[in-house]
């Protein structure tokens, strides 16, 4: 049976056995690079290598047992859920931060905003305040403010993926225009934000998600427009022409590296309350979903 929660220490143990390696042998070319910045940096460039040599995919969405396949957390009366990601279905749940009211979130997302392989989870609260909680190993610990009071009030959507394709989670947003606002982990903070050269509108767009679609290790966005969904790839600093991928009515639609290949799936609750599983085949989606859950339709949030 798959474990629910990882042992942080024998997860650390093992990541600071890599580390300690890695420097003795010399510099890699991540950790020269690091070197002339902070401190931080260079820890970020050495976690970052120690995941990977682990076998982890740091920056990834929704890998909360850092086991290289997406699993699925949910919020339902308040409750933040976990659902181990099992063979072919799911697994649990088991709650997680009891003490929170995480209904008074308007955005959540989970993704690996600290670069160790394992999703941490951010939010955007009802006053506008974005909130980081990281993952401890056996939880969250408690959440740190980015950014000065309700300053993300503007954002419509929220994404946290890996658009820079450095190993850490970045914060992406759309605002009341349907512009597209990118916003760099730098040292485990969003830097300045960057407008990205498109526009999704937002009033139009129900559902807009990132996650790397394309395997390529940068995010690219979906979103659907009615019933419709498209991929916008990521190429260079833009995204580029849109390419139709299907038809789907959905409470909630998220993408998600479900199947551990590398490439993002898409992840959504029908209006019956099944969760549903759609293959990335070959950036295209093919053939009927799988049925993966049942009972998600009260659900206020699917991470």
């Amino acid at each position: 049976m798959k474990r629910s929660i990882v042992s942080a220490g024998l997860r650390w143990s093992a990541l600071v056995i890599i580390l300690i390696g890695t420097l003795i042998a010399g510099s890699t070319p991540a950790l020269a690079a690091a070197a002339p910045h902070s401190s931080v940096s260079l820890y970020q460039a050495a976690v970052t290598e120690g995941v990977a040599a682990l076998g982890r995919r740091p920056g990834s969405v929704s890998d909360w047992s850092g086991d290289g396949f997406a699993d699925v957390l949910g919020v339902k009366d308040g409750k933040l859920l976990y659902y181990a990601h099992q063979g072919a279905g799911l697994e649990g749940p088991w709650q997680i931060a009891p003490d929170i009211n995480w209904s008074s979130f308007r955005h959540l997302k989970a993704a690996d905003w600290s670069c160790d392989g394992y999703a941490d989870v951010l939010g955007i609260d009802q006053g506008g305040n974005l909130m980081y909680f990281p993952h401890n190993g056996a939880g969250l610990s408690p959440p740190q403010r980015f950014g000065i009071t309700g300053s993300y009030s503007y954002a419509q959507h929220m994404m946290v993926a890996d658009w820079s394709g450095d190993g850490c989670a970045d914060l992406l947003t759309v605002d009341g225009n349907g512009n597209l606002w990118y916003q760099p982990n730098n040292n485990l903070q969003p830097s300045l934000s960057e407008q990205l050269d498109y526009r999704i509108f937002a009033g139009s767009f129900p559902h807009v998600v990132a996650a790397d679609w394309s395997g390529d290790g940068y995010a690219d966005v979906l979103g659907q427009a009615g019933t419709a969904v498209f991929y916008y790839p990521h190429n260079g600093n833009r995204l580029t022409t849109p390419e139709f991928l299907r038809h789907g009515t959905w409470n909630f639609m998220r993408a998600m590296d479900w199947s551990g290949d590398g490439h993002a799936d898409l992840i959504a609750v029908a209006p019956d309350g099944n969760l549903l599983y759609y293959a990335n085949n070959g950036n295209t989606i093919g053939g009927p979903p799988a049925v993966i859950g049942v009972g998600w339709s009260g659900f206020q949030h699917i991470l």
